[in-house]
């Protein structure tokens, strides 16, 4: 048996069930003032694309809207809770392994200004079949909702 073959097969079909889209965008303003609009989820009729709701705070459980071609609803749990610098949760499709969703917020300052990186991990068996959906309809809603989090940001 040829295990450097087996490996590699196992290892490219692994990575066929993984797909990352990142976007950021640079915010004339501070780290503290993107922190407290993104968690803000009471004033989120700025929103573009991505609508939370709830209260963020570590391990609780929010509601997030996808504005795609139809409207998709997940439950994510938050994971990651570092004020004015990272927030991440993690959502899933009925059970783990089979569509899995690590959002990550990443906020850092950079030459005066912040930048505000805005990440998605997806895992799992159907994100092989999805990933050219999910570079068309996500990537760009990420990119709307950065827009409008920024406009938000430095008009108040």
């Amino acid at each position: 048996m040829d295990w450097g073959a087996l490996f590699f097969s196992h290892s490219h079909f692994l990575s066929l069930m993984n797909h990352t889209i990142s976007t950021s965008i640079e915010i004339n303003s501070t780290k503290e003032k993107v922190w407290s609009t993104l968690i803000n989820t009471s004033d989120y009729q700025w929103a573009e694309f991505l609508n939370i709701k709830g209260t963020v705070a570590p391990g609780a459980q929010l509601e997030v809207d996808l504005d795609m071609s139809s409207k998709q609803t997940f439950k994510p749990t938050v994971t990651s809770f570092k004020p004015n610098e990272r927030l991440s949760w993690l959502g899933k499709l009925l059970i783990g392994g089979i569509f899995d969703g690590e959002h990550i917020f990443e906020i850092e300052e950079a030459n005066g200004k912040v930048l505000l990186k805005q990440t998605e991990n997806f895992y799992g068996i159907l994100v092989y079949f999805t990933s050219g959906m999910l570079d068309r309809d996500v990537k760009p809603g990420f990119e709307r909702f950065n827009e409008a989090l920024k406009k938000k940001v430095e008009s108040s």
